[in-house]
């Protein structure tokens, strides 16, 4: 985000929007599609050793598979936005 913007004041507060912003969703969105968000099913540690996740829609398949996309998704648009900009250090 700091890369788009340049701003380090507009990386910061759309970092705690989205982090408000999906406090309200949880809410109002059903236990079902919230299984398929990255933020709700990154953390891998519930499924260690036998344990379940809070989410009963959640498997450790699913968690796995939307973990992955997310990181090649991730890794593909830093590609991209890192070969269009012209970067300096201030």
């Amino acid at each position: 985000m700091g890369i788009l913007t340049t701003s380090t004041v507009a990386t910061i507060s759309s970092g705690l929007g989205i982090y408000f912003l999906y406090d309200i969703f949880s809410l109002a969105l059903k236990p079902k599609l919230l299984s398929f968000l990255p933020f709700y099913c990154w953390d891998l540690s519930p499924f260690m050793f036998g344990g379940l996740s809070e989410n009963k829609y959640s498997t450790f398949g699913k968690s796995l598979i939307i973990d992955i996309v997310t990181v090649i998704l991730l890794a593909v648009l830093s590609y991209v936005l890192f070969k269009k900009k012209e970067i300096k250090n201030q």
